[in-house]
């Protein structure tokens, strides 16, 4: 059965390419004829094409790619930089399995006008796909993207002779890796309870924060963690009028909850650093420490250059990649430990305040939880975290340190499901799995939520959330416009016929020039009206 395509009318496409000609920008279009901003954009490069179309009878109409494709490459796009920011490799038989996911979910949730399409991920599409986002990079062939057992073996043969030329011990040594927390969500699924549905009316993506765990191999000795969230400053902080210093936490934040060069090195310097050199001297050891990192993009590799003097004590140490399943330590139990811990303490504040204040889970979820107890139970999940299972975390990569110990996972596990079943919550032990083993998965709805954010021309979502927007001083912000003015021509002259880097462009533009001028205003306004009263005092 013959496939079915969303089928746009030449006549549609005509005006399309000449609104675009006479000014119009891309997601504007995309709004008055309902289609996605990518379709705009496939619709502008075949602008010859069209306009050959003059004859009647000729063409009509031109069959377009399905918007299901359409928007299933734009997630995959996003799903692919999310994996590269964990530091991820990728393959192209990841990718097409992840292709097909996301196809499927997206198809389920449409309208059942495209019912009967089919995709495969075929090798041809890929061929595209690859040319259409310029991933070719960031591929690794074969095998390759699966954990690597040769380059893990000749790691930690390397990483021995390392120690012994430094001359450090395990209090020396260090290793931090990031991590994804749905901190709103009981496990990855909506349950159902034997007296209600907890529904969840907020968006998920929302609920995402990263956090860097960070201890040593001796278990002596656990870093502040740094926490990543979409915003600078919550309601609940105001509300609760607590400060993020107060918080034994480094709170930094973006609106995508990763952790980014500048985070990471703003955590070096300001955390792990001055801390670790306070516990050096407490323990009156040399000032000198390996800090073990894999290779996000977060994790830049020319680091060490980019810090002052101060910090040469540190020696930054790279994992090779597609290796920290294998023998990254806090991948070794520690981070899924942190994760059970973590869900124990929520199922344990759940039923504490459901039973002593008489109210129901869904209340509470609503009325009696908020992010900056949710850092409460965080911070107290990450002290649970014993030094014995810090230091058996090690063992794979370091067995010559000769520890015995053995990382005990059945309590917390046994303590998670009495909790459950006190709560009526109908989950088993895969369940809980899932919550850990998803978490720095994003799933088809998140990354449509994520696409909706970075298309959509809303500038004050999160303002409210944020300080720091009169940061720039008047001066300034005209000074940006300006230059933003010649830079934007320059670029459209460059760029002239990539209608995808023009999109870009204008969402740029949307989310940040375009806040710059309406902040101009609302100052040269309140400039006027200050001058206003000033005139009317001497008068």
């Amino acid at each position: 059965m013959k496939k079915n395509r969303k089928v746009i009318t030449i006549e549609t496409k005509k005006k399309i390419v000449q609104n675009y000609e006479n000014g119009s920008k891309i997601a504007d279009l995309a709004r008055t004829y309902d289609l996605n901003p990518s379709t705009i954009s496939t619709i502008l490069k075949r602008k010859e094409d069209i306009s050959k179309c003059d004859t009647p009878g000729v063409c009509s109409r031109i069959n377009l790619r399905s918007s299901n494709l359409d928007l299933t490459e734009n997630l995959l796009q996003l799903w692919i930089k999310q994996k590269r920011m964990n530091g991820d490799s990728l393959s192209q038989s990841l990718i097409c399995a992840k292709a097909r996911r996301i196809f499927d979910d997206v198809k389920a949730k449409n309208d059942s006008s495209n019912i009967d399409e089919v995709f495969k991920a075929s090798n041809g599409w890929f061929s595209n796909f690859k040319k259409r986002s310029g991933i070719h990079s960031i591929l690794c062939h074969g095998e390759a993207a699966s954990a690597d057992k040769d380059s893990a073996d000749k790691f930690i043969e390397d990483f021995e002779q390392l120690i012994r030329e430094e001359k450090v011990g395990p209090n020396q040594i260090f290793n931090c890796d990031e991590t994804g927390l749905f901190w709103r969500q009981l496990t990855k699924r909506t349950f159902v309870t034997r007296e209600e549905t907890i529904v969840h009316g907020h968006k998920q993506l929302k609920d995402r924060l990263t956090l860097l765990l960070c201890s040593n191999a001796s278990g002596d000795f656990k870093v502040k963690p740094m926490l990543m969230y979409h915003s600078k400053k919550p309601r609940a902080l105001k509300k609760m009028k607590i400060q993020k210093s107060d918080l034994d936490i480094y709170w930094r934040s973006n609106k995508k909850s990763w952790v980014t060069r500048v985070d990471f090195i703003s955590w070096i310097v300001n955390i792990f650093g001055p801390s670790v050199e306070e516990y050096l001297t407490m323990k009156n050891l040399p000032k000198k420490v390996l800090l073990l990192v894999d290779n996000a993009p977060g994790h830049p590799k020319n680091i060490q250059e980019e810090l002052n003097n101060e910090f040469n004590f540190i020696k930054f140490v790279f994992l090779p990649p597609n290796t920290t399943s294998l023998i990254q330590p806090m991948d070794q139990m520690v981070i899924s430990n942190f994760k059970k811990t973590y869900l124990k303490l929520l199922f344990e504040k759940c039923f504490e305040t459901c039973d002593t204040m008489s109210v129901s889970l869904k209340t509470f979820w609503s009325d009696h939880f908020n992010i900056v107890i949710a850092i409460k139970l965080i911070i107290k999940s990450w002290d649970e975290i014993t030094s014995n299972c810090l230091k058996a975390a090690w063992g794979p990569l370091c067995p010559y340190f000769n520890n015995d110990s053995v990382i005990e996972t059945n309590k917390v596990m046994d303590d998670i499901m009495s909790n459950a079943k006190k709560l009526n919550l109908e989950i088993n032990q895969d369940d809980v799995q899932e919550f850990i083993d998803d978490e720095n998965e994003f799933s088809t709805d998140e990354l449509q939520e994520m696409f909706t954010e970075e298309t959509n021309e809303i500038t004050q979502s999160d303002s409210e959330n944020d300080e720091g927007e009169e940061d720039l001083s008047t001066n300034e912000i005209k000074h940006i416009l300006s230059n933003w003015r010649y830079i934007k021509d320059c670029l459209k002259k460059w760029k002239a016929n990539d209608y995808d880097f023009i999109l870009f462009m204008e969402q740029f533009e949307d989310k940040s020039i375009v806040q710059l001028n309406n902040l101009l205003r609302k100052r040269q306004h309140q400039s006027t009206i200050d001058m206003f009263f000033k005139k009317q005092k001497i008068e």
